[in-house]
């Protein structure tokens, strides 16, 4: 009987520290997993994440518009014609990629805020035992 207690405490005693520095591992590892939204308060993160779908909505528009133009130059046996042809393709062209660019970190920094609410949506005793029984990888 005394030899089993000694047992069960020792294999209690091993669960307890294994599952306590997993939890602080994993509590690291969460902590480093910050973005940079993570000071920001909940009524700041929702706000953002309002303006910048609205953002990414105008910018979208605004490129469909653009990409949805046809552009066919126009042949000309002058060379100021050529060549003030070749601008206005290459102006358009500037203009599309600058819509892209801008879209893109729009739709970056609102994928940053998503995560960042998602990841305090998390809480309590869900992410206790998360912490607790995730392993590493």
């Amino acid at each position: 009987m005394g030899s089993r207690l000694v047992v069960l405490l020792a294999l209690l005693a091993i669960i307890g520290i294994g599952g306590t520095r997993n939890y602080q591992r994993n509590l690291a590892e969460g902590d480093a997993k910050e973005g940079p939204f993570s000071t920001y308060s909940d009524e700041a993160i929702d706000s953002l994440i309002e303006a910048y779908e609205a953002e990414v909505e105008v910018y979208t528009q605004a490129f469909q518009k653009t990409a949805s133009q046809k552009l066919e130059s126009q042949a000309s046996a002058h060379m100021d014609a050529r060549i003030r042809e070749f601008e206005r393709v290459q102006g358009n062209s500037r203009k599309t990629r600058r819509l892209v660019t801008e879209l893109a970190k729009r739709q970056v920094a609102l994928e940053q805020l998503q995560t960042e609410k998602s990841r305090r949506g998390t809480g309590g005793v869900k992410l206790f035992f998360k912490r607790l029984l995730s392993l590493p990888g």
